[in-house]
């Protein structure tokens, strides 16, 4: 302590110094010139002399041989040098000193004076430092050199002119074009009282003028506030201290500047000004926010942050659920605690070692403290739980199951959900339907046994929370199929679906959003034939006129198995124009064409190989391509895969398949002569005519007939 106070005393010396100003007073016959002089603590005074044998006695009264009683005592030597210096004297300590000359008489003949030391002001402190420019500039910007000068006490946190230079560029000229946040930062520099430092502890939390706090650290003879290293300690004002820092103090910014300044939660800040929750997050509290990241936004399903920002009253539901009354921080959260949020909600914490995570939410950054509270980054948006709604009311008022709601509408089961009973629904997001293939989902609308199957194989009667999914589970779904779960503690998934919003509890049992399509949702095989596939499709029109028109209809709603790759109408339309309807005009050369998309067999897409050759109903040959999940049956893309139905299954694909020429070489004995080709209409034409039906006339009496797209 000693070593410390010595250290402080010196510090305090230097930097008394460099506020000083030097005096000086003459001394001659009988005078002391200026014979009272007023002074500053930290000043210097040197007497000269004028002429004669002087001294400076500032001990023993030289009249009355009683002691001066003056703050400090000193006593020069006697010099008669003209023009020599008599003493110097730094005074560090305020007070009155009188002092004479002790020579002779001298002192009796009025040879006697008077110095005044006063302390500074706070503010003649900073005005007198050549390293405080900047400081002074402020404070007299913000009309806070009076208050400095003459109210108090005060203690001071004085930064110098390199703290301000530290800041970023153009951030003192911000301020001082913005007295208000400028005021704001001095007073978070000033604090009620003298606080010398020796009154200091570390860990001491100290309210500024501002309201906000500081925090102080002691390692050593280290003293820091905040961030601020103190560089010179205890200079002592009239009115207080000041204690100079090698930083600029900043207040703590409010929750809503902490969401504002940061690049990774523009969305957060967009929503809460929509909402009209900024001002209360600016100035009231104090609160804590769980603050979703703009990559948590991001990762709902596409739509549903437009969808939040057009419903204000569910924004700030959503909102309200990530923001607890009060300040929590990390370290006082524990494992299973259940925290209530300003829209009534629940929120439960999970602690593993040092991994804290709130509903299903890892926090990534904790503790980032406010002037009215705490902010805790999270990587996922928090989804309010539902109260009193039924399974059904939750699907209707999320803003990421808009498909699903319309599908369960459809398929006439919102009055079900809705009702009496327990239910436990896995809701597919709006993404997850988004990315079936092109054309599947109004294929599923457009059949209402298709899509019964489908949603009754997300529900399972009973409730089933996610402390019941237990790893390895069995679940049976409302179309009787079978689902097994698999949970590693921190993961939940059902089939090949991972459960990322757990626990909805509704009044007729729960919810539990997911990332995919079940399994078990697979076309019922007792219902469904891939002719009734085909009809129900709203982009294979062509297709079924052309079965119907081959008459084949019936023999695709037979026993099987069959596996049909079935054009679109788009590849239908794709053909040259005419086609369509020459082939509708030749029953027989149709008949082949529709054969040789369809396979004896059921091949689903895992049934099948790169290189496979698959042999068709009209014997002819077509060849697998797999690259990745890419299938390709001969030129056409597999669009599509695994339409399953009783008797086979059905690949929607993007382009008509063509069987092999008939006139090719190979099909022929060397002996057939070609004469000529007709049309169906019997007119001859040219034997490479595209797009139309050819009728190839050889010299035998062999006729061959085709569709020549190749050449």
């Amino acid at each position: 302590m000693k070593k410390l106070l010595l250290t402080l005393t010196l510090i305090l010396s230097v930097c008394m110094g460099a506020f000083s100003d030097n005096h000086t007073v003459n001394a001659g016959l009988y005078y002391y010139e200026p014979s009272e002089l007023t002074i500053e603590i930290g000043d210097t005074v040197t007497w000269i002399n004028d002429g004669g044998m002087h001294d400076v006695n500032a001990g023993i009264n030289s009249q009355t041989g009683e002691s001066f009683n003056n703050p400090e005592s000193f006593q020069s030597a006697i010099i008669n040098g003209i023009g020599d210096e008599i003493y110097t004297y730094v005074f560090n300590t305020a007070g009155t000193y009188n002092y004479d000359c002790s020579v002779g008489n001298h002192a009796a003949n009025g040879m006697v004076g008077q110095i005044n030391v006063e302390l500074p002001s706070i503010m003649d402190i900073v005005a007198d430092s050549e390293a405080h420019a900047i400081l002074e500039s402020a404070i007299n910007a913000a009309e806070l050199n009076e208050t400095l000068d003459t109210g108090g006490p005060f203690t001071l946190f004085a930064p110098s002119d390199d703290a301000f230079a530290a800041l970023p560029e153009g951030t003192v000229d911000t301020l001082l074009n913005d007295i208000p946040e400028l005021t704001e930062i001095l007073l978070h520099h000033v604090v009620n009282g003298t606080a010398m430092s020796t009154d200091l502890n570390d860990g001491d939390v100290i309210e500024t003028l501002n309201g906000t706090n500081v925090t102080v650290t002691i390692d050593g003879m280290t003293y820091m506030i905040d961030m601020a290293t103190v560089t010179s300690a205890n200079i002592e004002a009239s009115n207080g201290v000041v204690h100079v820092v090698d930083m600029v103090l900043l207040p703590p910014p409010s929750i809503m500047d902490i969401v504002a300044n940061s690049e990774a939660h523009t969305i957060l800040e967009a929503a809460i000004n929509a909402a009209e929750l900024n001002e209360t997050l600016d100035t009231g509290g104090p609160f804590t926010l769980f603050a979703p990241s703009d990559d948590a936004f991001a990762a709902l399903p596409e739509g549903t942050v437009e969808y939040l920002l057009a419903d204000l009253p569910q924004l700030t539901e959503v909102l309200l659920h990530h923001v607890l009354a009060g300040t929590t921080m990390a370290e006082d959260l524990n494992d299973g605690d259940v925290l209530t949020t300003l829209n009534n909600d629940n929120l439960t914490v999970s602690v593993d070692g040092i991994t804290y995570m709130i509903d299903m939410a890892t926090v990534t950054s904790a503790n980032i403290e406010a002037s009215n509270g705490v902010v805790h980054v999270i990587d996922i948006v928090l989804i309010p739980e539902t109260n009193d709604q039924t399974v059904m009311s939750i699907i209707e008022n999320s803003p990421i199951h808009t498909t699903l709601e319309t599908a369960i509408i459809t398929a006439g089961l919102a009055e079900t959900l809705s009702g009496e009973g327990t239910f436990t629904v896995f809701a597919p997001s709006d993404d997850v339907f988004a990315a079936l293939p092109d054309g599947a989902l109004d294929l599923i609308l457009a059949n209402t046994e298709i899509l019964t199957n489908l949603l009754l194989g997300h529900v399972h009667v009973g409730e089933l929370y996610s402390a019941d999914l237990t790893d390895g589970l069995n679940v049976t779904m409302m179309n009787e199929g079978d689902l097994s779960v698999s949970n590693d503690g921190m993961t939940i998934m059902i089939d090949d679906a991972t459960i990322f919003q757990e626990d909805l509890e509704a009044t007729n049992g729960v919810v539990h959003m997911i990332d995919n399509i079940l399994s078990s949702t697979a076309i019922d095989p007792d219902t469904l034939t891939v002719m009734t596939i085909i009809e129900a499709s709203p982009e294979h029109n062509i297709l079924e006129a052309a079965i119907n028109a081959a008459g084949l209809a019936e023999t695709l709603s037979g026993e099987g198995p069959f596996t049909v790759f079935a054009p679109t109408d788009d590849a239908f339309d794709a053909l040259p124009a005419g086609t369509v309807e020459g082939l509708l005009a030749d029953i027989p050369a149709l008949t082949e064409i529709l054969l040789h998309h369809v396979v004896g067999a059921t091949a689903l897409s895992t049934d099948l190989n790169d290189g496979d050759v698959l042999t068709t109903l009209n014997t002819t040959e077509l060849t697998v391509s797999v690259d990745g999940d890419t299938y390709m049956i001969d030129m056409a893309t597999v669009t599509a895969a695994n339409l399953e139905a009783d008797n086979g299954v059905v690949h929607v694909i993007n382009m008509v398949l063509i069987p092999a020429d008939p006139s090719s070489i190979n099909e022929f004995n060397t002996t057939d002569i070609y004469m000529y080709s007709l049309n169906l209409l019997g007119e001859k034409v040219d034997r490479n005519t595209k797009g139309e039906v050819i009728i190839d006339i050889y010299t035998n009496g062999k006729t061959a007939k085709r569709l020549n797209l190749n050449k």
